[in-house]
């Protein structure tokens, strides 16, 4: 119960008085009385022996206890009034709450349909009937996806079960907004949609966005572009495929003459794997010769050795498998993971299985450009990574302004001591 007295008394400050109603209240109550009825039981919690269920009496009341604050007295509605101060409750909450709902069905529409398709696959078929491990790539990627997907279901349901009645209440509370310029408001607009619906993704891009994810979820959407962006100029990135156009952007950025030269030098500039370099002068003569297909056969393999020796970088227990069971390891130790690491995982490893099987490459020249922009990216995050001799190839890479401090000086000696802690 609150006491109105020391409330009238200063005892107690309007928020003080606002938490205790709000606590009392079930947030449920807030969408399924009345104006009237929500404003009675707050009203009880002042304990006012001749409060009467009447609006009569609930009006008088509640004016009584906003005419503490020292203004709004003798308002119209003091009902209104006393739920919006009070109760912080909006006039269009049953709105921004249908709205929510609507948008957020809609999104569990999508996961439902994606899960039906899922529901079609013989091995989903048979795991749903018994749960059994995956025979294969193709197997553990439908899988994979499955259960992400499942999880992703179970977010929007929770929301919309109870997190939505939260939002709605946040949402529609008459609290004064600020205004944001003309180059701001599409970046606050999605970031007010990320608290709408907390269960959407970021969107790798360009552009600042929340949405589904369906690559993450669909592995029919597996995008082999995100671990390529700086090779496609900016009016292309909203591809989520290869295209010719994009291909001849590949060919003309991916110069013969100066890649090669480039990457030889990050090579140097990371532990274990440079000890490719000689592998990568051969297939720096191989593309100046303009042979794909040996290219193709010298660099495809190339990734899973890199992949292998990133986990050598890292303490983490070693995958001596499969390229999906080590690109898998690494995941947890490289933040940008979940957006390049399906291709990697998945569709590299399809790629590869496949030429070891048969020996044949179609279209071994735009293949070459593809997985040597792969290979770029690769060396680009060896020293990336969450792991001790990564950040201390980046420092040493980076040289003095790495050192602008003795605290810098003080990582650089810890790192050095995990190294050797972790042989």
């Amino acid at each position: 119960m609150i006491s109105f007295k020391g409330y009238k008394n200063g005892l107690l400050s309007l928020t003080d008085v606002a938490n205790q109603l709000k606590t009392a209240i079930a947030k449920e109550d807030f969408f399924r009385l009345s104006d009237t009825e929500l404003a009675y039981k707050a009203l009880r919690q002042f304990h006012f022996k001749k409060l009467e269920a009447t609006e009569e009496s609930i009006s008088k009341y509640a004016q009584r206890v906003i005419d503490v604050t020292g203004f709004l007295k003798n308002s119209d509605n003091p009902i209104s009034n006393f739920l919006r101060i009070y109760l912080d409750l909006g006039s269009k909450l049953l709105q921004v709450k249908n709205q929510l709902e609507a948008e957020a069905k809609n999104h569990l529409k999508q996961i439902n349909d994606l899960l039906d398709y899922y529901g079609t696959l013989p091995f989903i078929i048979r795991y749903k009937t018994e749960p059994t491990a995956p025979r294969n790539n193709e197997e553990r990627k439908q899988l994979e996806f499955y259960k992400r997907t499942i999880l992703k279901k179970e977010q929007v349901i929770a929301y919309l079960l109870d997190g939505i009645l939260d939002r709605a209440l946040e949402k529609s509370a008459p609290v004064t907004r600020s205004e944001w310029g003309e180059s701001l408001k599409d970046i606050m607009a999605e970031m007010e949609k990320s608290e709408d619906f907390p269960y959407l993704d970021f969107i790798y891009g360009l552009k600042y966005e929340h949405a589904l994810d369906m690559e993450r979820l669909d592995f029919r959407q597996i995008n082999p572009l995100k671990n390529k962006f700086q090779w496609i100029d900016q009016a292309l990135l909203e591809a989520s495929s290869y295209t010719p156009e994009i291909d001849a952007e590949f060919e003309r950025n991916i110069l013969p003459e100066v890649f090669f030269a480039e990457m030889i030098v990050k090579l140097k500039d990371i532990p274990m794997v440079k000890d490719r370099l000689d592998i990568f002068e051969e297939m720096d003569n191989l593309f100046t010769e303009q042979k794909w297909y040996a290219l193709y056969a010298l660099a495809l393999p190339q990734v899973e050795g890199i992949f292998t020796e990133m986990q050598e970088m890292t303490p983490k227990k070693r995958a001596k498998n499969s390229l999906t069971e080590k690109v898998n390891n690494l995941r947890s130790v490289y933040e940008m993971a979940q957006y390049t690491f399906d291709y990697y995982e998945f569709t590299l490893a399809d790629l590869r299985n496949s030429f070891s099987h048969t020996g044949k490459i179609d279209q071994p020249k735009k293949k070459c450009y593809h997985l040597l922009a792969d290979i770029w990216y690769l060396l680009e995050i060896c020293t990336e990574l969450d792991a001790p001799l990564s950040k201390l190839a980046k420092l040493i890479k980076e040289g003095n302004v790495s050192f602008k401090h003795i605290g810098n000086f003080s990582d650089f000696i810890n790192l050095l001591m995990k190294i050797d802690k972790n042989g």
